[in-house]
């Protein structure tokens, strides 16, 4: 993940396979795909690249493993994970002994001043708070506490014309208070974790439509 080049057998001590590589990107997966994630890295030399996308449910969050390969490929991202099986086998966002949580760990080590996005997605019709069910976005920390970081995410968001809540705030559920990268992440220092939860109009929207894509990176650089 960092500059220096990781050999294959350092790959396979960790459960990781090299499945792919180009010109500017490296695929890992767990050998025989037991369920821990892949991950793809972006290894060029570009001074632009920063920060990371996670999507942990995407078989369960529908459209959310489109969205996070569609932005992955047209931003330059450093890099995503990826669950590989669905939640009620493996919850990825819900598991602390994990590849898919020791990669998030890992990143964070290397990155230290980068953001890792973390997208999900939520249905507003089974939403108890009224709040909940008309909002198109919800954006947390995984604490009430709210990172400047995280305001500023937030207005742009606004600004960009999506209907958006700060969990802790406006809104006290859909903050991602057990997500296990988020605490894992916070007790080692790390507060550039971001939980953002998408409703299914906008889940759909985004994984079919450029533009609006374009919106969302301008708000998640």
């Amino acid at each position: 993940m960092s500059n220096r080049s990781v050999s294959t057998k350092e790959l396979a001590t960790l459960g990781l396979t090299i499945v792919k590589k180009t010109n500017h990107f490296i695929v890992l997966s767990q050998k025989d795909n037991l369920g821990e994630g892949f991950y793809i890295i972006r290894y060029d030399s570009s001074s632009s690249l920063q920060n990371m996308l996670s999507i942990p449910h995407r078989f369960y969050d529908k459209y959310t493993g489109t969205i996070g390969y569609k932005l992955m490929k047209t931003h330059t991202y450093r890099a995503i994970a990826f669950n590989t099986v669905h939640r009620k086998v493996m919850d990825s966002a819900h598991t602390e002994q994990t590849l898919f949580n020791a990669f998030h760990i890992a990143f964070a080590s290397v990155y230290p001043k980068d953001t890792i996005y973390q997208l999900h997605g939520f249905n507003a019709d089974k939403r108890k708070d009224i709040l909940a069910k008309k909002s198109q976005i919800v954006l947390s920390s995984t604490t009430r506490e709210h990172s400047l970081k995280v305001i500023d995410i937030y207005n742009c968001l606004r600004e960009e014309g999506y209907h958006t809540l700060l969990y802790g705030r406006d809104i006290f559920e859909l903050g991602g208070t057990t997500n296990r990268q988020g605490y894992t992440l916070k007790k080692r220092g790390f507060s550039n974790f971001i939980h953002i939860e998408l409703n299914t109009p906008l889940r759909e929207t985004l994984s079919k439509d450029s533009l609006s894509r374009k919106k969302l990176i301008k708000c998640l650089p």
